[in-house]
């Protein structure tokens, strides 16, 4: 699936309004999605580096303002040396200046780029302190592979709606505030729900949906998806 099959667009990711609570943190999300699929980055890379921005914003959130910016500049950074992802930081901050309308399209001049250089890299020690180290890359995509293959229907459109859900689901907060495989599944359940009310989707969610109950009721699933015996059921 296409890392930009997503619901939004990317030509409001610069916009940034203060009126709800994670609004701002939700608009740079956005962003580092946008800039992700700009340097064509894999969906796994742009989906961690917004789940580390995200993650850090909220354990921070009464700590100190930080500057957004940086931060999010350097979690897609972090995102791709985790994800051993062949990225220059030079490319990564020259997509965030020419979406946010701060530079042409050639890019900075260098000497400012050596300078804000410095700044995100102090900025992703802070971002690796605050996360603690525990820059595991989201496995949110895998659960949701896994459960397409068991169901049989990988290439289904309800899936492909699932996808765009987990896709949208990074660029806010909420990837931040449940485990990745009931990320997976929620955006699975949503999906099916959704499909229901599209009448040439109407048979296949149903189909998908029988098949998912039937699933869920499986005892070893927990097991079988790598969860662990005895932890939090899905």
């Amino acid at each position: 699936f296409p890392l930009n099959e997503s619901n939004e667009t990317s030509q409001h990711v610069g916009a940034v309004s203060k009126p709800m609570p994670l609004e701002k943190e939700r608009s740079w999300g956005r962003l580092i999605w946008a800039v992700a699929a700009d340097l064509a980055l894999d969906t796994v890379t742009a989906a961690s580096g917004c789940f580390f921005f995200q993650r850090f914003c909220l354990a921070e959130r009464t700590e100190g303002d930080f500057d957004h910016h940086r931060l999010a500049m350097a979690s897609l950074w972090l995102a791709t040396k985790v994800r051993e992802t062949s990225c220059r930081l030079r490319d990564i901050v020259n997509g965030f200046e020419v979406l946010l309308q701060r530079a042409e399209s050639c890019g900075m001049p260098m000497e400012v780029y050596w300078a804000m250089r410095d700044e995100i890299v102090v900025h992703e020690q802070v971002l690796l302190r605050g996360l603690g180290f525990d820059v595991e890359l989201t496995s949110a995509y895998a659960y949701l592979c896994e459960f397409s293959w068991m169901l049989g229907s990988s290439e289904s459109q309800v899936l492909r709606l699932a996808w765009t859900l987990l896709n949208d689901a990074f660029r806010c907060e909420i990837c931040a505030m449940a485990s990745s495989d009931r990320l997976a599944l929620g955006c699975l359940l949503l999906a099916l729900e959704l499909s229901r009310r599209v009448p040439s989707l109407q048979l296949e969610a149903a189909q998908l949906s029988s098949r998912l109950e039937r699933l869920l009721r499986e005892p070893q699933l927990e097991e079988f998806l790598g969860l662990g015996a005895g932890g939090e059921e899905i």
